[in-house]
């Protein structure tokens, strides 16, 4: 049902149902071991191409460069200082979509999927981004 409910065409239906138990879903991502994948394309971020709207996990993969391999995201404590990083540049000249992850418990979530859809997630604030030439 929640997943119906996600991919449903009324965006807002969505929006409310994450203004009140997102948090929960990625606490869901963190503790539930057996069923975080399945959790997963519920989460809801900004990004550096949706500093408005937040995207869905699978909105980022379809949106993905075709030479793109890897889920590219920053932590942050706010959407504006996330798009003012200095680790953004390189990305933003690549035209490479960016996550921010603006919440404490964005970050956690993340690094305990590890990837989605055969796509790693990679904190860009990292010394050894390689982005390829």
């Amino acid at each position: 049902m929640i997943l119906g409910i996600s991919l449903s065409e009324n965006r807002e239906d969505y929006e409310k149902f994450w203004d009140n138990f997102g948090k929960h879903l990625k606490l869901g991502c963190i503790e539930d071991r057996e069923n975080h994948k399945r959790l997963a394309p519920l989460l809801r971020f900004f990004s550096s191409q949706s500093e408005n709207d937040m995207i869905s996990l699978d909105e980022y993969v379809e949106n993905m460069k075709a030479e793109q391999k890897a889920i590219y995201y920053i932590a942050s404590d706010s959407v504006t200082s996330a798009k003012n990083a200095p680790f953004l540049e390189k990305l933003m000249e690549k035209e490479l979509e960016v996550l921010y992850l603006v919440e404490p418990i964005d970050e956690v979530a993340i690094q305990s999927l590890k990837s989605y859809k055969d796509k790693d997630f990679i904190d860009i604030s990292k010394e050894d981004l390689d982005l390829g030439k």
